[in-house]
């Protein structure tokens, strides 16, 4: 079952993710890693793929064109804009990022560490964490903890 979310959302997913990889070397070795890296991370790709064409396209849109209607570069080989068409270019840029969506497929690990911050787990939530999964697991020890 594919979830739709916005590109924003997408990067924060992929930054926190990637943060919480990188915070602990062990972390890669867990079934939340597994989660990320294996089946996430291929996903991911393809997202990143799909965002760089649409913000291609939009720049050609804005470009501006020779006579014989060439779009121009300079010397690093960007498109050369106006300052009237940078503005609108930077602008559905943005709405791009905050509106645009995209449907990816998530992946939920079947065992979470117990050491997620709250913020990891509101990034990671329906992507590698099904929603509720934590309030499930605290709930979960409690009762052992009352039945001990």
């Amino acid at each position: 079952m594919k979830i739709t979310v916005t590109w924003e959302r997408l990067f924060d997913f992929m930054e926190i993710a990637g943060a919480w990889l990188a915070k602990d070397k062990a972390n890669e070795n867990t079934k939340l890693g597994y989660a990320i890296q294996q089946r996430m991370q291929p996903r991911l790709k393809k997202a990143v793929n799909k965002y760089n064409s649409r913000r291609q396209d939009i720049a050609i849109e804005y470009a501006v064109t020779d006579d014989k209607k060439h779009i121009l570069k300079d010397e690093r080989g960007e498109y050369i804009d106006t300052v009237e068409s940078a503005t609108a270019k930077k602008a559905r840029w943005e709405k791009l990022y905050e509106e645009g969506t995209y449907e990816i497929e998530p992946y939920f690990a079947t065992e979470l560490p117990e050491d997620l911050t709250d913020i990891e787990v509101e990034a990671l939530t329906g992507f590698v964490i099904r929603a509720g999964a934590i309030q499930e697991t605290a709930q979960e020890e409690a009762v052992a903890a009352a039945v001990n």
